[in-house]
């Protein structure tokens, strides 16, 4: 079971549709499965989208099937982490802007970090934006037990800004 799941993972690999291998992986409690990884034109498993720079985000159910997928478009080093309740939390670096449902963030300078909780049909229920007028990096997501929200990264430069707090 475990080894079909490596296997799905390299799947998402460089070929016809650039789909490279996944950053992240996580499973919530019924087995399933969201990946994340980087991407600049996805073909495969019903993602469509060219972008310079570029995440694609799939949910699989216990038999490796797609349940759904989404390409954010400006997004890189994205990374996973499943809440208590099942939803998930995605988190990375952008550049320019992006959007994640009705949350539409520009970046400060060079790259910025989000990161968005959505449900398990791939929802955004929230974003947040945070960084500098350098390049920002974030490099984990986690949640607690109680469903708070936990990055790692760093920031570039200038006055470091968490939504509206310097």
């Amino acid at each position: 079971e475990n080894w079909g799941k490596r296997q799905l993972i390299s799947m998402l690999k460089n070929g016809t549709g650039d789909i490279r291998p996944g950053f992240s992986v996580v499973a919530d409690a019924s087995c399933s499965f969201l990946v994340a990884g980087p991407c600049t034109e996805a073909k495969r498993n019903g993602l469509t989208g060219r972008f310079e720079r570029s995440c694609f985000l799939a949910r699989f159910n216990p038999a490796q099937t797609q349940m759904w997928g989404m390409v954010l478009s400006n997004a890189w080093t994205m990374h996973v982490a499943t809440a208590p309740d099942r939803d998930f939390l995605v988190a990375g670096a952008f550049t320019t802007a992006i959007s994640m449902g009705s949350d539409h963030f520009t970046s400060r300078g060079g790259a910025d970090l989000f990161v968005a909780r959505c449900d398990g049909n791939g929802n955004f229920r929230w974003a947040r934006r945070a960084g500098g007028t350098g390049a920002d990096y974030l490099y984990a997501v986690a949640a607690s037990s109680s469903g708070e929200c936990f990055v790692a990264g760093e920031f570039g430069g200038g006055d470091a800004v968490f939504e509206n707090t310097v």
